[in-house]
């Protein structure tokens, strides 16, 4: 211990202020060098702290960029906005629509002036350069001296930048995102490649006349490019007009849009004001910096500019009718939109959805020929037999019998062309197996014989290469062969020649309009339409990466594949049976194929072989390997159609063919049975319904903090929708004992109001009551809406909780004026508070909930996989599938121009071709639009035509010389190109 310190003598008033450096001269001698030293270390401490600051606050430009300057805060206060809506009088008007602008009265209050961003100071700028303007910005951009909103990839990690919103003017030599960029300094270099030249000779001129903007790929690039050009033309205006935002902003009042609804009036004003707020920039930077560089003001910028192209859209289409508007919105649609109109109806129009496209789906309105092909696809079944025949009325038998004497009429006509054409295939059935491949001979003797037990003597009446041709429709994955190609391309000239390009069959046929025979006739080519377009849901399925993996989340889709597997098995069995040849080469392709696997493959396909789906009992006539390769067998031919990249593999395709071509044209026979239509239909709508369901309320994590109100949301969800409950068997336990628990007081005032119904509202009861049993089945034969009382999945649930979800899903129910309009309402407003506070009190429901919400994101993203595989264009997979599609489209045709511009609206993501050139026009701020030659859409012919302009598109757009906004189109994108010399104002 150093022993109590004697207390420092106090300096003398008025002396100086140094006491603090003072040493206490009675304290020890170590206490006092421990004093001096911590003070000198705190002074040390002291100035590096002050350095650090300084250099972080002028030195590291390269390092993290400029300070992102504020954004001003222009939106209007809501007393501004109530006073602008206001007439003179003082009473408001009505939302809809609102009354014509009078800029007189209009007042546009005065922005308190945000502090605007400062262009910094940075010592080594050359001296001729002025600060803040484009050389300036292309100088900073070039060193890299720029704010992060204009950095597309984050310094040193080379990560995208999740805040760029758009960069400063770059030399388009410089720009990363534009290719071959070594052709540009030299475009006459005879070593650059022929297709590249007019793309190196574009670039080259563009590089010499202007800069290039870029700004994010999200589906807004064309809204971003435009807005740049748009605010950037203006200032440039605002040089030489000091009111030219002013002026613009005005224009933007005039607008016919912004009298339009009152949603365009706020947005019309909101714009407004920010350009009022652009008349005090002082610079091209503080236009990035301030707005450009702000995502409020862009985003206002790119809604404003959506609506305001969809508002010009709509206004050209109202002048060209209904039928050609409604075309031009399923041709936006058809191009890429189509699942995501799907997610549309499934969401906002669940019933149209179901009658149209689950239940059955609409047969296209297509020419003579194409439903000639469907009829031909179906000869063995459209020929009634005997029996069918006997079911019938004398008059609907008479009728019968003419129709299929036309269509024997036209076939016949059709074969003597063929038999014409092609006389050495024609004639001799033996020539036409001689050329078949011994899978094709299989598959070809089968369809025979299905036709010969249908109808024993039609072989007689056709020639054997019709009678091919005829197997080519029933199984179309045989038509890639050179036979099967020679005899198609005779088909179709034969066609021609019969039935020209006649728009209905009822004329080719020789029927009258509103006949009997035409009834006849709709109604068979619709039969077969369902037929086709059940087993080409079947196949989409089946083709689905991972479905069967899958198969376990949609219950139906579990049952249909054990049941196909069974069939497929049935077929080897038969085959080994009455041809053990074939079964040996088709095990030796197994073989091969499966020794010739990819490795990342092999794991799956051992998966595939365990998968529960394809487990077939075993048959006692066969002993174990018979049993074993049969098995093998099917599981291949599942695994082929899953992974059809096999197809193309080097080491694969030959085997993988032999599989294919044996198996799966029976299967493309068997399923267009007539007999089979009624459980394939069942199946198929079950699993489409379940596939189409809104989409379910989930979060986006398991540990979001909202975890609780999802969970009601999707209580609430099962009582619009209980056919959910198959889909989670621990959620629908939970769900089952809510639904019993919150109705079990409302069962007898239940039974009541449910005669009541069925009595007054007996359609509307049946298809929801068939919906559900549809959807909801979970019994031992097929789905269907009047099972067995024991199988109905409706009578599984409690009368209360049924009205209950009744009343939901028929909410008009509670509005229209009836008789049970009271009773309704009453019941509807105690059930919900029951379920509330029933589900309230079931903690437990919310456990499961979190434990089970993994396997309902899985579900859902099973539900996304297969509607895209639904909608896909037909060249998107070997398997030329497009029935649902052509249906789908056929359904949006009858849908009115109006909602097919809202789905349209509500959809796009991107500027569609119609926008670009509806905005192009509408502002009278026309842009010149420069098409980038080395775009691969944009073919040799085009880009020869316009090379003289230099990509400048004429069509639409303003010449490159009286423009004021540039864009360019590369591939999926657009960008702003910013002139190095500006142009005197016109």
């Amino acid at each position: 211990m150093l022993g109590t310190t004697p207390t420092s003598p106090c300096p003398a008033p008025e002396s100086n202020n140094k006491y603090h450096l003072t040493t206490n001269p009675y304290a020890p001698l170590i206490l006092r060098v421990l004093r001096v030293v911590g003070y000198i270390l705190l002074h040390i401490l002291t100035l590096g702290i002050l350095l650090l600051i300084h250099y972080c606050k002028h030195h590291c430009f390269q390092e993290r960029g400029l300070p992102r300057p504020p954004s001003p805060s222009y939106a209007p206060s809501g007393k501004t906005l109530s006073q602008v809506k206001k007439k003179p009088g003082g009473k408001e008007t009505p939302p809809t629509p609102p009354p014509p602008l009078d800029l007189q009265e209009l007042h546009i209050p005065t922005l308190e002036l945000p502090k605007l961003s400062k262009i910094p100071k940075i010592l080594s700028r050359p001296r001729h350069i002025i600060p803040g303007s484009l050389q300036d910005m292309v100088w900073q951009q070039m060193q890299g001296k720029v704010p992060i909103a204009a950095q597309m990839l984050l310094p040193k990690h080379l990560d995208i930048n999740p805040d760029f919103l758009a960069s400063y003017p770059t030399p388009i030599v410089n720009d990363p995102l534009i290719p071959f960029r070594h052709y540009f300094s030299d475009p006459q270099d005879p070593s650059i490649p022929r297709h590249q030249s007019l793309y190196a000779r574009q670039m080259h001129y563009l590089n010499q006349r202007y800069y290039i903007v870029n700004v994010p790929g999200d589906g807004n690039c064309f809204y971003r490019a435009y807005t740049i050009g748009w605010l950037c033309s203006i200032f440039e205006r605002s040089r030489h007009d000091p009111q030219a935002f002013a002026n613009e902003a005005r224009r933007i009042l005039q607008h016919p849009y912004a009298q339009s609804s009152a949603r365009a009036n706020q947005l019309s004003i909101e714009l407004a004001n920010l350009f009022y707020f652009c008349s005090n920039l002082t610079s091209l930077q503080q236009l990035f910096d301030s707005i450009l560089h702000s995502k409020q003001h862009v985003e206002l910028c790119i809604t404003y500019l959506k609506y305001l192209a969809s508002y010009a859209v709509h206004q050209q289409i109202q002048l060209i009718g209904e039928e050609n508007a409604r075309v031009a919105y399923i041709l936006d649609l058809e191009e890429g939109l189509l699942p995501e109109t799907l997610g549309y109806l499934r969401e906002k129009a669940k019933r149209c959805l179901w009658s149209n496209m689950i239940l059955s789906r609409p047969l296209p309105l297509t020419l003579a020929k194409e439903h000639a092909c469907l009829l031909i696809e179906f000869l063995p079944w459209i020929l009634s037999t005997e029996e069918e025949r006997r079911d019938l009325t004398p008059q609907e038998r008479q009728t019968q019998e003419l129709l299929e004497k036309r269509f024997q009429r036209l076939f016949t006509s059709i074969d003597s062309y063929l038999k014409s054409k092609e006389t050495k295939l024609a004639g001799d059935l033996k020539q036409i197996f001689a050329k078949l491949s011994p899978q094709e001979t299989t598959n070809f003797h089968y369809y025979l014989n299905t036709l010969e037990r249908r109808h024993p003597h039609v072989q007689e009446q056709y020639s054997p290469l019709f009678l091919w041709v005829a197997f080519l429709h029933t199984c179309p994955h045989l038509q890639g062969s050179p036979l099967a190609k020679k005899a198609m391309s005779a088909f179709q000239q034969a066609l021609k020649a019969c039935i020209g390009n006649q728009d209905s069959l009822t004329q080719a046929l020789g029927f009258d309009g509103n006949s009997p025979q035409e009834a006849f006739l709709n109604s068979t080519l619709d039969h077969c339409w369902q037929q086709k377009s059940t087993e080409e849901v079947i196949f989409h399925l089946f083709t689905t990466m991972n479905s069967l993996k899958d198969a376990h989340r949609i219950p139906q889709l579990e049952r249909l594949y054990r049941r196909l597997a069974i069939l497929m098995h049935k077929r080897l069995v038969s085959l080994l049976q009455k041809d053990p040849a074939i079964i040996d080469g088709l095990l030796q392709s197994v073989i091969s194929l499966e020794n010739n696997l990819p490795k990342e493959m092999r794991s799956e396909y051992k998966n595939l072989c365990s998968s529960p789906c394809l487990h077939v009992r075993k048959q006692q006539h066969l002993n174990d390997e018979q049993q074993r390769n049969c098995n093998k067998g099917v599981c291949m031919l599942f695994f082929i159609l899953q992974n059809p990249s096999l197809l193309s593999h080097p080491q694969c395709q030959n085997f993988a063919k032999n599989v294919l071509n044996l198996l799966f044209p029976y299967l493309q026979c068997v399923l267009k049975k007539p007999e089979n239509l009624e459980i394939l239909q069942g199946l198929t709508s079950s699993i489409l319904g379940s596939i189409t369901l809104p989409p379910l309320p989930l979060p986006e994590d398991t540990f979001s903090h909202d975890i609780a109100r999802y969970a009601g949301q999707f209580a609430q969800y099962f009582a619009s929708h209980p056919e959910v409950l198959p889909l989670n068997a621990p959620l629908a336990a939970q769900l089952r004992e809510l639904a019993q628990l919150a109705f079990s007081d409302l069962e007898v005032s239940a039974k009541n109001l449910h005669q009541e119904i069925s009595q007054h509202h007996p359609q509307e009861w049946e298809k929801f009551v068939g919906r559900l049993n549809i959807l909801g089945y979970q019994g031992s034969r097929y789905p269907q809406a009047r099972p067995p009382l024991e199988d109905s999945f409706a009578n599984s649930l409690p009368i209360g909780f049924l009205l209950f979800s009744f009343l939901k899903n028929y909410p008009e129910l509670l509005q229209r004026g009836s008789p049970l309009k009271q009773q309704l309402k009453t019941f509807f407003t105690r059930a919900s508070q029951k379920f509330r506070d029933t589900l309230h009190g079931m903690p437990k429901f919310q456990e499961i909930f979190i434990q089970e919400l993994p396997k309902l994101k899985d579900f859902v993203n099973t539900q996304e996989a297969i509607i895209r595989a639904l909608l896909r264009k037909a060249d998107a997979t070997p398997f030329p599938l497009v029935a649902f599609r052509k249906s789908f489209l056929e359904y949006l045709c009858d849908v009115s121009a109006e909602q097919l511009h809202r789905i349209l609206s509500e959809v796009n993501t991107q500027a569609e071709g119609s926008h670009v050139a509806a905005l192009a026009a509408t502002l009278d701020r026309t842009p010149a639009l420069c098409q980038v030659l080395n775009d691969p859409e944009v073919n040799l012919a085009v880009s020869a035509q316009t090379v003289e302009n230099h990509g400048f598109l004429s069509a639409g757009f303003a010449n490159e010389n009286a423009a004021e906004i540039f864009l360019i189109r590369f591939p999926n994108h657009y960008g702003c190109l910013l002139p190095k010399t500006p142009k005197p104002p016109q």
